[in-house]
């Protein structure tokens, strides 16, 4: 599109093909009679997004550990080897890219343009800010603002399913062989890494998000949000700020069963509602939200915190 030889502005029609969301991905494996429970689909699309390449590589016999094991940890597997020339297909002095995408691996939460710098080394300048801008319109990083709206408070997040899992689970060599990815069920490394895979689903699902709770038609800054002053600090998983006068605090957990909150739980979750109200002296309505697989067990801690709740069926809701 931006081509400044020969190709400048033949382009006829530009059409922004972005990957296939949660519904999306449920009716093309469908179209492959691969009648996957939404629990395994997630699971799909933790590992592979909604890249329709990917996904037309799943197996309809095979469950969702046996697909992954299968395209990513065999030796013949069609993504073993996927990050070598997907970055260098796309850029040319890819090398900065991979650092890039590399060193978001390793902060779930995101990291600021002054925390790439020093993470990368690499210089700032006209550079690095061409380098982030075509990651993020390819679709590999995304940028969030801040609740104040500064530029240089933007944090820039590794949106890229498969690059994230790369970096986790591949790059390393730690995990390969026959079963590798099978033998991880259960396994805390897992565990977090579906946790913060499913943190980012949300964050690409805002709009079925803001749906189900009613309110898609009220303008809203949605960020992922962390902040600290001396010994408070505390994260956010998703932020919905919206023009009525409300946030909705958001707590995404994927699992397996109905989520429980216990006691300690919840003055954790107390503690950083608190934490956001005292660092962002917002004088909003904050409105506690659980973004559940199952849904929350119904008890007192849970009874008395959680305003809305959000399950995994609401994600798969169409545009």
């Amino acid at each position: 599109i931006n081509d400044s030889g020969g190709l400048h502005n033949r382009i006829t029609q530009k059409i922004k093909l972005e990957p296939f969301n949660l519904q999306e991905t449920e009716e093309m494996l469908a179209s492959k009679n691969c009648n996957l429970g939404r629990y395994q689909i997630l699971q799909l699309y933790m590992a592979l997004g909604g890249v329709p390449y990917y996904l037309d590589a799943v197996q309809p016999h095979l469950s969702a550990p046996q697909n992954i094991q299968e395209l990513l940890f065999d030796k013949v597997g069609l993504l073993r080897n996927e990050f070598f020339n997907l970055y260098r297909s796309l850029f040319r002095k890819y090398e900065i890219y991979e650092k890039i995408v590399e060193v978001l691996s390793t902060k779930n939460e995101g990291l600021q343009r002054s925390e790439i710098i020093k993470f990368s080394g690499i210089p700032s300048g006209g550079t690095l800010t061409k380098v982030l801008a075509n990651l993020e319109e390819s679709g590999f990083i995304c940028s969030y603002f801040s609740l104040d709206n500064k530029q240089k408070n933007i944090i820039y997040r590794l949106s890229d399913y498969y690059t994230a899992f790369y970096f986790r689970f591949i790059k390393s060599g730690k995990y390969h062989g026959k079963d590798a990815w099978i033998n991880l069920i259960d396994n805390p490394v897992q565990r977090a890494w579906q946790g913060f895979a499913f943190e980012q689903i949300c964050l690409d699902h805002v709009w079925q998000i803001k749906k189900a709770l009613g309110i898609s038609g009220i303008q809203s800054n949605n960020v992922a949000w962390k902040g600290g002053t001396g010994e408070k600090s505390a994260q956010v998983d998703l932020l919905i700020d919206r023009r009525d006068q409300v946030i909705n605090l958001c707590e995404c957990k994927f699992s397996l069963d109905t989520f429980s909150i216990d006691k300690n739980y919840s003055e954790k979750l107390r503690s950083k509602i608190a934490t956001f109200k005292s660092i962002t002296k917002t004088r909003k309505s904050v409105f506690f939200t659980m973004i559940t697989t199952y849904g929350v067990e119904k008890n007192k801690y849970a009874n008395l915190l959680v305003r809305n709740e959000i399950t995994m069926n609401d994600l798969f809701v169409g545009l």
